[in-house]
């Protein structure tokens, strides 16, 4: 009976906050605003970054090479979180994904998990602005 509750309970939370699945939520107001930072490259100095998570579940980032004369790339999409990941749709099919930590996404690898290495703490972007 407790269970059924408690099941009901948080059902009802996750359809409040828009949420499709049980931990599958494509928007969270607590997850979106900007978030910056200087990730490694192999062939830069690094990778200046800026993702905007916005409320409506779209993102825009912005990638400068530090160096490079034609190194500024501009990626747009969808986002969603599944459980403490925010995954990026981008419009040419392609996902990345970052693991939500205290204010700040820590950038994983292309199926989804911790980078590791010497350079594994440098994947860092915080929280820098909230939504507009």
């Amino acid at each position: 009976m407790l269970k059924s509750k408690l099941l009901a309970a948080v059902s009802t939370v996750l359809i409040m906050a828009g949420c499709t699945s049980f931990g599958e939520c494509p928007l969270s107001a607590s997850y979106c605003g900007t978030f910056e930072g200087t990730l490694p490259a192999a062939d830069a100095a690094g990778i200046e970054t800026t993702l905007r998570l916005n409320r409506d579940s779209s993102f825009s980032e912005r990638s400068v090479y530090i160096g490079k004369p034609d190194g500024v790339f501009y990626e747009k999409g969808t986002y969603k979180i599944v459980g403490n990941v925010v995954e990026l749709h981008l419009n040419g099919g392609e996902r990345n994904y970052y693991r939500i930590e205290n204010n700040q996404l820590r950038r994983l690898d292309m199926q989804g998990q911790p980078i590791t290495g010497a350079l594994a703490d440098n994947y860092i972007l915080t929280r820098t602005a909230p939504c507009r």
